[in-house]
């Protein structure tokens, strides 16, 4: 028999044809109690810490802060969370008592904390500047890779004579 030619799709409702499965639609990632750690890497001195796990409680009044010295210096500490599995971001919320500080944004794709912020493990996502109460974090194509580390990395507080920001919840969203 004679070769059939291929008939051109109606592409169903859209008619173009090219139809595509539309990709998954972002989710909230739920984090593990101990997914928030302190990241300190350069033993900031006469830093003092709050209870990381506060970051991620779902209790907003409660919170993971640090204070370092008003000696003029960056803050130069983070909070690093562990997603628990790799995900491409879509977006992070910042809940803050503290309004007003700087913060610079990496993620990494492994499970193992990289024990410097210059590491090239870390790929910078984006640099938020006076972070708000609810700011949302648009991460949507930050990366083209999964991540399943995130560092919220403090550089200068709102005030510099008082050193001091705390977050009282941090929530990701993204699909796996």
């Amino acid at each position: 028999p004679a070769p059939v030619a291929p008939q051109p799709s109606s592409g169903g409702r859209g008619g173009g044809g090219d139809a595509r499965p539309a990709a998954p639609a972002a989710q909230a990632i739920n984090l593990a109690a101990g997914a928030p750690k302190t990241y300190d890497p350069y033993k900031r001195p006469g830093a003092e810490f709050g209870p990381a796990g506060n970051a991620a409680d779902d209790d907003p009044e409660t919170v993971w802060d640090v204070t370092v010295p008003a000696d003029g210096e960056s803050l130069r500490v983070g909070l690093v969370v562990d997603l628990g599995a790799a995900y491409s971001l879509d977006s992070l919320k910042i809940r803050t008592p503290t309004p007003g500080y700087d913060i610079e944004l990496y993620g990494a794709e492994g499970k193992s904390v990289p024990d410097d912020i210059l590491d090239k493990r870390w790929e910078h996502l984006t640099d938020p500047k006076n972070v708000a109460d609810g700011r949302v974090v648009d991460l949507k194509g930050r990366s083209d890779k999964k991540l399943r580390l995130v560092v919220l990395w403090f550089t200068q507080p709102k005030d510099a004579a008082d050193p001091r920001v705390a977050l009282g919840e941090v929530s990701f969203r993204g699909t796996k």
